[in-house]
């Protein structure tokens, strides 16, 4: 029996037992399930010509490290290698415009992607559980990415959105808690349920036009107004201009205010009107953040804004130890002293 089945240009299905395979030329297309069940194999190698592979075709193939795929493929099925434990890297043809549906699901060793600069859609948890991928680029066409494309994706720490992109969907990077930073461009207008829920400690940079709600970073957010759900807004050193602050729970509200101070000198007129109202209110509890976390960046900022006051300081002073930034506090207490004395003279006279 010939390991090969093919019918009509069409690889139906393998039926060998090796562990490297080189499928033969004339082939334009291989059929769903095509590989599936081939335990042994740990290489498999596409000549130039085909220009489709099916729905799960090597699904499971527990072993499968290597994969070479030319550029004549235009399409690659939903699932197709998805539960393919071995598989470390793969370089996607160049001509590839949709990433399918659970394409690399549960490969649970792939460190390294290469994605095809014509690339337009990711769809959904296309790579979703995959723990070993440490970073993604997005080439410049990429216009929509699906729900939870990356959810899961517990070593994710570098992600680079591109200038086109115009949609997340729900949860695309759900539980990536290494994940560092993203960069939301200009270009992005809608945005899924939790989509920027990562479960870990995120530096978050928007330039997108489009107003951020809570909803955004929150998969529970109308379940329980009173619930604060603090840990699923770990922000730090973010810019975020445009928001629509009364849909925030009133907890996460501080964060984002420590968040806004922390990037002070960036921010223009129109977002700082809407920040800054809310710090003298709030200004306790954003002090008990700002000092047990040790968030002086934000606080120096505050204070140079006069948007914190150095007396507000006096119970939280005994509690910094950073004899630098304990330094400047007392400088400003001085500053503020000196100030009321001198409107305390002005009076007199």
């Amino acid at each position: 029996m010939n390991e090969f089945e093919i019918k009509n240009g069409e690889l139906v299905a393998y039926h060998g037992h090796k562990k490297h395979v080189i499928v033969p030329s004339g082939i334009e297309s291989v059929q769903d399930f095509a590989f599936y069940g081939s335990n042994d194999l740990e290489s498999v190698t596409f000549l130039d010509g085909v220009m489709r592979i099916g729905n799960l075709a090597f699904y499971q193939c527990a072993k499968l490290k290597e994969v070479i795929l030319p550029d004549s493929i235009q399409a690659i099925g939903g699932n197709a290698f998805a539960r393919c434990s071995a598989l470390e890297k793969v370089r996607l043809p160049q001509n590839l415009q949709t990433i399918s549906r659970s394409l690399f699901y549960f490969c649970t060793s792939l460190k390294e992607v290469v994605l095809p600069l014509t690339l337009r859609h990711i769809e959904h948890n296309a790579f979703a559980s995959c723990p070993s991928l440490s970073a993604i680029d997005l080439p410049d066409e990429v216009r929509q990415i699906d729900h939870e494309a990356f959810r899961d994706c517990t070593s994710l720490k570098h992600v680079t959105l591109n200038q086109k992109l115009e949609k997340l969907g729900d949860k695309v990077f759900f539980n990536c808690p290494q994940l560092e930073k993203l960069v939301l461009p200009e270009s992005l207008q809608t945005f899924g349920e939790a989509c920027l829920q990562t479960g870990g400690t995120l530096t978050l940079i928007s330039h997108c036009m489009a107003k951020l709600i809570g909803k955004y970073f929150d998969e529970f957010y109308n379940y329980n107004a009173l619930n604060p759900r603090e840990h699923v807004y770990e922000l730090v050193n973010s810019f975020i201009p445009s928001l629509d602050y009364d849909q925030f729970k009133p907890a996460s509200r501080n964060i984002l205010l420590i968040n806004f101070l922390e990037t002070y000198p960036d921010h223009p007129a129109s977002s700082r009107a809407i920040y800054e109202p809310h710090i003298a209110s709030h200004h306790d509890d954003i002090l008990e953040r700002l000092v047990k976390e040790e968030r002086f960046t934000a606080l120096n900022h505050g204070l140079e804004a006069g948007l914190i006051q150095p007396s507000w300081l006096e119970p939280y002073f005994d509690r910094i130890t950073d004899r630098e930034e304990k330094a400047k506090l007392l400088s400003y207490q001085k500053q503020d002293t000196l100030a009321a004395f001198e409107d305390d003279l002005s009076n007199l006279f």
